[in-house]
């Protein structure tokens, strides 16, 4: 139902579109920036032989890439090494001004697209309720329709928000520096390439946890908001035959209700963080090892390292915020659930002559 209610992004296709453009600018701009950091490491790693731009990338195309520089690209480089370190310099610096414009339009535009496709499930569901027999929502009890209404659709906004917003932020970046890194050096990256799919398979344990929590709580929560509306709004005739204890004992029982069913979510959402930083540990100390005895052997250069495990900590990096955003969605998928229920209750049969 989640992903069901996730169509209603679409009624803003424009948006929508220029969006993730602006993420795909985005996670180009860091895949250029890596790239053009391994020729710096190059000229200041090694600044005896002078090598210039233009030497590395006559090297680079002598060495039978399946991607060639252009050799009017390489006519405009200059041939002095510290100009060409000046040249990168300024050329990361720009690309990390577009990225960071880029960044904040897919987050201004995500979160637009988002906010109204909410607004209209907010909208349809009200609707349908209004046309729904007097009779169910006398039974069900308007605290819970409410709570369902305003609590849940603002849960499922959360959740679309991590998918649209944050998540394809994490994912494009993190897929760019990996890319970069598979570039430079594909064997040391084929080592990282496991990791990913146990962060997979564990995160969707955990997600599947999360969810049953957070269904379970906003069940019990509307009980709570139920039985608190009930005594406030009839406060003179509970104490008028003193049932405040009675009250108070109801709503106590609830609460313990809410508080057991988040605390069956507690540990999913704990066990995220220090999975993902476990295995991203064992895997720097992994291609650490395979690295220093090729470098000791002169078959891997400093530099290709050094760029190598900086692509791949950044694509790290941008992949840990995946479980808090896992776990949103998650947890969102329960109250899309409950809208979804709510959504599909009778509505009332209107005569035809009215």
């Amino acid at each position: 139902n989640f992903w069901r209610f996730c169509k209603h992004l679409l009624h803003e296709k424009s948006l929508l579109f220029w969006a993730m453009v602006f993420a795909f600018m985005n996670a180009g701009g860091l895949a250029a920036g890596l790239l053009g950091v391994a020729p710096l490491l190059k000229i200041i790693l090694d600044p005896t032989n002078g090598k210039s731009l233009v030497v590395l990338a006559n090297e680079f195309n002598a060495a039978g890439h399946a991607v060639a520089i252009p050799q009017w690209v390489i006519a405009r480089l200059p041939s002095d090494p510290f100009q060409g370190v000046a040249m990168l310099i300024i050329g990361i610096g720009i690309l990390t001004i577009v990225g960071g414009i880029a960044n904040f339009l897919h987050q201004y535009l995500s979160q637009t697209v988002t906010t109204r496709a909410v607004a209209n499930i907010r909208q349809q569901a009200f609707e349908h309720v209004v046309q729904m027999p007097l009779g169910r929502v006398v039974s069900r009890g308007p605290s819970e329709l409410i709570a369902r209404i305003i609590r849940d659709s603002a849960e499922l906004q959360r959740g679309m928000i991590a998918l649209v917003s944050k998540t394809v932020t994490a994912v494009l970046k993190g897929l760019a520096a990996g890319m970069v890194a598979i570039i430079i050096d594909w064997k040391l990256t084929l080592v990282a390439i496991p990791t990913a799919l146990v962060l997979a398979i564990v995160l969707r344990k955990l997600g599947k946890r999360i969810r049953r929590g957070a269904r379970g709580s906003l069940k019990a929560q509307e009980g709570l908001l139920r039985i608190a509306t009930e005594s406030l709004q009839g406060l003179r005739a509970v104490k008028a035959n003193t049932g405040e204890a009675e009250a108070i004992a109801r709503f106590d029982e609830t609460n313990k209700e809410v508080v057991r069913h988040e605390l069956k979510a507690r540990t999913a959402r704990a066990l995220s963080a220090p999975v993902v930083e476990t295995l991203a540990t064992f895997v720097i100390l992994v291609l650490g090892i395979v690295a220093v005895k090729q470098i000791i052997q002169g078959s891997l250069p400093l530099e290709q390292f050094s760029v190598t495990l900086g692509s791949l900590a950044i694509a790290g990096a941008s992949l840990r915020p995946l479980t808090t955003l896992v776990n949103e969605m998650q947890a969102a998928a329960a109250p899309a659930d409950r809208l979804a229920d709510l959504i599909q209750e009778p509505q009332e049969i209107v005569d035809a002559a009215n």
